[in-house]
């Protein structure tokens, strides 16, 4: 069996579809998987180290700064799809499979003209425009987040699976902790805007360091992204001159944290963004968190995600605007001191995690899949605990 999978733009579409993929390996040994991806390098990198099979598509989303650029965008979309319908005759899928964002567009689209089954999965509470646009041309719409239903409502193909992902290997937090350089007591705050970093959440984190670090039991693990490390790191290094306070272990800066797994194991409560690759991270180590929304993110899908955990009483909500010193610490400290709050937190957050997301859309491809006898496919649904579709 053959898999056409759209998972291009950001890590949060990537992850999700490579959870899937793995599922569906574990059944099926013998199945071809391609990817269609972004030129923006961290797919690319993800992909070869993994040994996987990709096309890079010459396709751009919108740009939100450098306005001028959209321009060009009618000539990327039109590269992208003449690049999916050259593997759509080369590779021959026999489904496809799209987690959003731009990439899924193009290669969705030449899948839908090619006769090959479309599933979608939107990852956020807001369906970006993408999922949208596509939705009517799909077999299925899988959605991680109840509240995406009602921008879906007219779709009778909608069906809630929670975010896929990887097996969650939870660690014992002391060693968490000793893995990542840090004592094994005290309250861990862990900061992290992504692999490429957040300069709102650094420069909020580093205003309020110092007032932070009064609090003798907080620790920090801190993911800045390449950008700010240097300054960050020199900033750390010369708190204990500064402030007079001995912090030695307490503060553990990272440029990238590859120990994702002992990061969050380690962690008491998180200062993150709210993507859907985030959202599903603190889902699945029941990590209770302080939700900044990125406010350029697609028609607001972030303070959509955010607003969501906010509700279920698994996360606080915090506006980028008010991310101040006084509120941050104020936040902080206040989490700190109600370990029943944070017990409650935890508990709502993990509810969000759904073990067999990855297991119910690969055996929902499967079925859907086209071009193979149906004994077969029937065959292969049933490894699913799935039926015919």
């Amino acid at each position: 069996m053959r898999i056409w999978i759209a998972a291009g733009g950001t890590g949060g579409h990537l992850f999700p579809a490579l959870a899937v993929i793995e599922e569906m390996e574990r059944h099926l040994p013998d199945i071809e998987a391609r990817f269609a991806i972004s030129r923006r390098g961290l797919e690319e990198k993800v992909l070869t180290a993994e040994g996987r099979s990709f096309t890079a598509l010459s396709t751009e989303g919108f740009h939100r700064r450098e306005v001028w650029r959209n321009l060009l965008f009618p000539v990327t979309l039109f590269a992208g799809l003449v690049q999916s319908l050259h593997e759509m005759v080369r590779f021959k899928p026999h489904v496809a499979f799209g987690t959003g964002g731009f990439v899924s567009g193009p290669a969705l689209l030449a899948a839908r003209l090619a006769g090959v089954p479309v599933a979608l999965l939107a990852l956020d509470a807001m369906p970006g425009v993408t999922i949208r646009i596509l939705a009517p041309l799909a077999s299925r719409v899988f959605i991680a987040h109840e509240a995406a239903r009602t921008t879906l409502r007219r779709r009778r193909n909608v069906a809630c699976t929670g975010t896929p992902s990887r097996p969650v290997t939870q660690l014992d937090r002391a060693e968490a902790r000793a893995m990542m350089g840090l004592p094994s007591e005290g309250f861990c705050l862990f900061v992290t805007g992504g692999s490429q970093g957040s300069k709102a959440l650094n420069g909020a984190v580093r205003d309020a360091l110092e007032v932070l670090l009064t609090r003798s039991d907080l620790t920090l693990l801190w993911q800045t992204g390449p950008h700010d490390f240097e300054s960050i790191g020199n900033l750390v290094d010369g708190l204990p001159e500064i402030a007079g306070r001995g912090i030695g272990r307490r503060v553990v800066v990272r440029p990238f944290i590859e120990e994702m797994n002992a990061a969050w194991s380690a962690a008491d409560l998180a200062l993150c963004r709210s993507g859907a690759s985030t959202i599903a991270e603190l889902s699945a180590h029941g990590v209770a968190s302080l939700l900044v929304p990125l406010p350029t993110s697609a028609a607001g899908h972030q303070e959509a995600n955010a607003r969501s955990m906010s509700e279920a009483g698994a996360a606080v909500l915090l506006p980028e605007v008010d991310l101040s010193t006084e509120r941050l610490t104020a936040e902080v400290n206040g989490l700190a001191d109600d370990s029943r709050r944070m017990e409650m937190m935890s508990s709502a957050v993990s509810r969000f995690a759904r073990s067999d997301a990855a297991l119910t859309i690969a055996g929902e491809l499967v079925g859907m899949a086209r071009g193979i006898p149906d004994r077969e496919r029937e065959r292969m649904a049933a490894m699913f605990g799935g039926v015919e579709s």
